[in-house]
């Protein structure tokens, strides 16, 4: 091979190389932004968990003070066994 065929060659593999990485980078852009939406996605389930987590100790908070009132009527009403 002459000298200036060996230097095409090397030119035309640095422009296969230059396009490859072009095109990973475009890739890892788009992953990045698919990466963000899931992030985001993950962040607004944490969210929702936690209100329904918040909620559910309010609903407890409630069922207990019932347990609680159910208990003292059924002993003035003597509906249950003194222990």
């Amino acid at each position: 091979m002459a000298e200036q065929e060996i230097l095409n060659f090397i030119g035309e593999q640095f422009r296969r190389l230059n396009t490859r990485f072009d095109k990973l980078e475009m890739d890892i852009g788009e992953i990045k932004s698919r990466l963000i939406v899931l992030e985001e996605g993950q962040a607004s389930m944490s969210a929702r968990i936690a209100t329904v987590e918040v909620s559910m100790a309010g609903m407890n908070k409630r069922m207990d003070r019932v347990d609680n009132r159910l208990d003292r009527i059924e002993r003035r009403l003597d509906l249950v066994e003194q222990h």
